[in-house]
């Protein structure tokens, strides 16, 4: 499943969102750095560790950053 989630959430936010989205609660929210345009979160769940991915977004720009990523992935797993 793939959502995307505001940058700019707060972590207590980002850990409520993701949860939701992936069906079980997360704990120990841990940020990795090097991110411009998101955030990359390493969560602990009942069955295991899991990245979350926060895209910047912003009204006036358009891109699907998301949609972007998925697609360039896609396509080096097929390649």
């Amino acid at each position: 499943m793939t959502t995307a989630l505001n940058i700019d959430l707060q972590v207590e936010e980002l850990q409520i969102l993701a949860g939701q989205c992936l069906g079980r609660p997360l704990q120990q929210l841990q940020y990795i750095s090097g991110g411009r345009n998101n955030r990359v979160v390493r969560a602990e769940s009942m069955v295991g560790p899991v990245l979350v991915k926060s895209y910047f977004y912003h009204e006036e720009d358009p891109r699907d950053r998301l949609g972007s990523e998925f697609g360039m992935l896609q396509f080096l797993w097929n390649h």
